[in-house]
């Protein structure tokens, strides 16, 4: 199978063309041109350049995030484009585990994959070199410098550092053994993207272009710089909740509205909207990525038990969406396992105990520590590494 890859994910830009295990080709621009004049001429005169059209491709892969936020927008919009165009399936590749993809050869290590989030912040995950194959030890996240190498301390003198972030941490981490990668490998390239979707779309896990949709890890500066503004107003932080339901659940999802609104939390109801029957799955799976791309800090689910929308909700990965019938349920999988998803059964609780759910859910912290670790196995079942 024929996969293009692209990467834009930051300054500089490429497409690659791999088949199996070999790569038949790559493109790479580093110019002060933008990636909208740039990636869709590099692919086209890639495909050109090997002979080939678009129709011999079974995949386009692109580094949907997190990354520049104009960078990841501008692949993603091009690989839809192509894929609308020609009909073919599409991946989204986290940049962060295409950096770690190039120290594959560094057997044993702890790659740190990471990249410049600026404000004090770097995106970051880190992954074990195992059997020539990566192993996720954590989620891709944001986080300060300083929390990032406390933790990777713990790993030295295994610590290898690959990203456009890396030289900026190795002048922090040095001093405890952490290693810089070559400059060869220290960069994203779309020859990764191109061989990490070939895998993915194996695995059953490739999308249709309406599907593709970019992770962006933290809200865009124009938002980031509306919520200081309103701090420094006294207005405090608007929250978002994401709402939606089948025909199940919605007298109990617009109760819910109802009360949130009233309340100021910014509400985005994605259905149903009446008590026709409809199915929850496509539902589920819009409010839980809006979830997801950090559009929205929650999302709310209802289905006349809960459960089923539950099941639909937990297939978008970063998802941890729980089906809450009582007080201590709502707390604890708030506090032990970071939910980020309440689900309800409009036939199961009354109004008046799903009104105290919300509450406990929304209003209640992560704990962290250990259940963090086990937050991270979570997230290392959906890569398939665990």
């Amino acid at each position: 199978m024929l996969v293009l890859g692209i990467e834009s994910s930051a300054t500089a830009a490429s497409v690659a063309v791999v088949e199996g295990e070999k790569l038949l080709g790559q493109y790479y621009c580093n110019t002060a041109m933008t990636h909208s004049q740039t990636l869709l001429p590099m692919a086209e005169a890639l495909v050109q350049s090997l002979g080939k059209t678009w129709a011999d491709f079974g995949l386009l892969a692109v580094s949907a995030g997190p990354g520049s936020f104009t960078g990841v927008r501008i692949g993603v919009s091009c690989v839809k484009g192509i894929a609308f165009a020609h009909n073919i399936p599409c991946c989204g590749v986290s940049t962060l585990e295409a950096i770690a993809y190039n120290g594959l050869a560094c057997e044993g290590s702890i790659l740190c994959a990471v990249m410049d989030a600026r404000c004090g912040q770097v995106y970051n995950a880190l992954f074990q070199v195992e059997k020539g194959a990566l192993r996720r030890l954590t989620e891709d996240r944001a986080l300060a410098i300083e929390a990032l190498g406390e933790e990777c301390k713990a790993h030295s003198p295994h610590i290898m550092l690959l990203g456009d972030g890396a030289a900026l941490c190795h002048q922090a981490f040095s001093s405890w053994g952490a290693r810089l990668a070559p400059e060869t490998q220290r960069f994203q390239q779309a020859a990764s993207v191109a061989f990490i979707g070939q895998q993915r779309a194996q695995q059953g896990l490739a999308v249709p272009a309406a599907e593709l949709l970019p992770a962006y890890l933290r809200l865009p500066q124009a938002e980031r710089e509306l919520k200081r503004k309103k701090e420094k107003e006294g207005k405090g932080i608007e929250m978002r909740v994401a709402l939606g339901c089948d025909h199940g659940g919605f007298q109990l999802k617009e109760a819910v509205k109802q009360y949130l609104t009233e309340k100021g939390v910014l509400c985005e109801d994605f259905g149903t909207h009446s008590t026709e029957s409809v199915d929850y799955a496509p539902i589920a799976a819009k409010a839980a990525r809006c979830v997801a791309q950090g559009k929205a800090d929650f999302g709310i689910l209802v289905c006349s038990t809960g459960i089923g929308i539950s099941m639909a909700a937990n297939k978008v990965k970063g998802i941890r969406a729980a089906v809450c019938t009582d007080a201590h349920c709502a707390e604890m999988t708030r506090r032990h396992n970071n939910a980020n998803v309440l689900c309800m059964g409009g036939h199961v609780v009354d109004k008046q105990t799903a009104l105290q759910l919300v509450d406990i859910f929304l209003e209640t912290g992560f704990e962290g520590g250990r259940h963090q670790r086990r937050i991270d196995q979570i997230a290392q079942i959906e890569e398939g590494t665990l």
